[in-house]
Order: C-alpha cells, then sequence, then structure tokens
C-alpha cells in the first residue's frame, strides 16, 4: 500500500482543472504552471475521472468547463 500524500505547505495554492478540450486543459496547465505559488494535483477530461483521483479533495481550487457533458 503506498504512503498517504504529504500535505502541501500553505502557501500552495493546490489546483485541479477538469476540461474535455486537450488543447484547453494543455493550456490552462501550462498557464497555470508558471505561477509559483500554484501546484496542479491533476486535469481530467471527466468529471467521473476527477472523482475517481486520490487528491482531488487537496484542491484549494477547481477549474471546470461548466459546459462539460453528462
Amino acid at each position: 500500500m503506498p504512503a498517504p500524500p504529504k500535505p502541501l505547505p500553505e502557501k500552495f495554492i493546490a489546483i485541479s482543472i477538469i476540461e474535455d478540450n486537450p488543447y484547453l486543459r494543455s493550456a490552462w496547465r501550462a498557464t497555470l504552471e508558471r505561477v509559483a505559488d500554484f501546484v496542479i494535483l491533476g486535469d481530467y477530461d471527466a468529471c467521473e475521472a476527477a472523482l475517481q483521483a486520490e487528491d482531488i479533495g487537496d484542491s484549494r481550487v477547481i477549474l471546470m468547463d461548466i459546459g462539460l457533458p453528462g
């Protein structure tokens, strides 16, 4: 069993991205990774995939496409 993830320091803002368009998802990730205080926990193409991720609950910000199908 893998060790539980260590909590991020308070100064970091943990972000998850949920976007079905791979180009937009990649652009958001590349842009946000340039900000020193941001940590991208993951990027997902669907809400279902994000909900299955172990660290989604650690996100302080979720950048989500509100027009996702489903």
